[in-house]
């Protein structure tokens, strides 16, 4: 975690600095403290901690900011998505075993016409005079 703190200058920089004037100062800012929060990023109380986080920084934000904030956040909603979906593919790609009906017992099968023409009686116990 104290790398994540060192500027590449090699000086050591605290969460607490907040003398922030240029674009890098910020942006190097932003990775330290995104760094520091993902310690805590696994736990359950996380998301709604991050809610709280989001209302309280958007308060003194302009209209046009939150909403180039939600811009943000719907790209990172998609690439999330398309990730997933990506990992689904590929787990589909795997080879699928299609339905196949075996023949295991063909001889269970033969009162019904199975096995050829030899599986009726032709002279049968009945009468045919009664229907002529």
């Amino acid at each position: 975690m104290v790398s994540e703190l060192v500027d590449k200058d090699g000086e050591h920089q605290s969460l607490d600095n907040l003398t922030l004037i240029t674009r890098d100062e910020f942006l190097n800012y932003s990775l330290r403290l995104s760094n520091h929060l993902d310690v805590v990023s696994k736990s359950e109380f996380y998301p709604e901690f991050i809610d709280h986080f989001l209302n309280g920084i958007t308060q003194s934000m302009s209209t046009k900011g939150v909403e180039r904030l939600s811009t943000t956040l719907q790209a990172i909603t998609l690439r999330k998505q398309s990730e997933e979906r990506e990992k689904k593919a590929k787990s589909k790609t795997k080879k699928q075993v299609k339905p196949q009906l075996k023949t295991i017992r063909r001889a269970d099968f033969g009162a019904f016409g199975d096995e050829g023409a030899n599986d009726f009686d032709e002279e049968g116990d009945y009468d045919d005079d009664d229907f002529t």
